[in-house]
């Protein structure tokens, strides 16, 4: 066991030692690989679940029906087991576990609780000797980094999520104290992290999450994902894609930071995706391609109205 839990008194209140807070040895890997274990288990009885319907033999549909559901019965009950016989140890770090319908999420809910444990770590592998444990050690703080990194990634358009706000706040101070644990680890998740953080200084994470996520700050090629939108799409499906480049666009020029650090590139690589993608289906309504021209027909007209919009910014 190598990995550190903060002490409690008899009353569950933290403890500290001259004023800072001591973490006692729990190896989170195991927890949340059995957590992780149960996830999987309720999704393939759920998933069998839906399937029962489809046996044609009343009798052995009412059969499988029934095993399914005490196997359902066991999984609500691991679960129940899991989150007492373990919550204690991930409150102690900042995290909470949350019963779900359907298996057992591990939210973060005081992020500056875990920026210190994540630094206690570090000041502890600094006095310590290299040992043949260090790859499951680092290995499991990897793993709590990358939960909370998930946590970040699917709240950080919420203003209102404190948790995610204080640990883009120190989001530097976690990517520090992790290259002092794994001894300077290349990895690109931890990068990701550092990057949120950056933004989130500058006043524009939620524009540039946006902005990334659909594609408009990389460098557009013959393989960039906005140049996919009108191969495989039908014009309702291309409206509304083409519609969040859109809203994206407006969303990062209202904000100033967000005007400096993405609105040129934003805008030049949503205009080459645009015009690249126009040409395609011109060639395609005049037969110069592999798709028949009907293909191209409702499409056009869709892009050439999105082209008219895109001009006025």
């Amino acid at each position: 066991m190598y990995n550190y839990h903060m002490s409690h008194n008899p009353e569950g209140k933290p403890q500290s030692s001259h004023h800072e807070r001591t973490f006692e040895k729990v190896e989170f890997s195991v927890i949340t690989g059995a957590i992780d274990f149960l996830n999987r288990e309720f999704t393939d009885i759920l998933t069998q679940k839906s399937l029962v319907i489809s046996i044609s033999d009343p009798v052995l549909q009412q059969t499988e029906s029934a095993r399914l559901d005490v196997r359902l019965q066991q999984s609500y009950e691991n679960q129940a087991s899991l989150i007492t016989s373990y919550s204690s140890y991930f409150n102690a770090i900042g995290f909470t576990l949350v019963p779900e319908t359907d298996s057992i999420s591990i939210r973060l809910d005081n992020a500056k609780l875990f920026v210190e444990y994540v630094n206690y770590r570090a000041a502890q592998r600094a006095m310590l000797p290299s040992t043949e444990q260090d790859a499951k050690e680092i290995q499991d703080i990897k793993n709590l980094i990358d939960r909370a990194i998930l946590h970040v990634e699917s709240t950080m358009m919420e203003s209102s999520d404190d948790a995610t706000l204080e640990l883009l706040a120190h989001g530097q101070q976690i990517v520090d104290a992790y290259k002092k644990i794994s001894k300077n680890d290349s990895w690109t998740r931890l990068d990701q992290l550092g990057t949120y953080a950056h933004y989130a200084s500058l006043g524009c994470v939620r524009e540039f999450v946006r902005a990334e996520k659909l594609g408009l700050l990389k460098p557009i090629d013959m393989n960039g994902y906005l140049l996919r939108w009108h191969t495989d799409a039908t014009a309702k499906v291309l409206k509304e894609r083409w519609d969040a480049v859109l809203e994206t666009l407006h969303m990062i020029y209202s904000n100033e930071s967000a005007r400096a650090e993405l609105y040129e590139t934003a805008l030049k690589n949503a205009r080459i995706a645009l015009n690249i993608a126009l040409h395609d289906l011109e060639r395609i309504s005049s037969g110069d391609a592999l798709y028949k021209p009907e293909y191209a027909q409702p499409l056009l007209p869709v892009m050439q109205s999105i082209k008219v919009q895109l001009n006025e910014f």
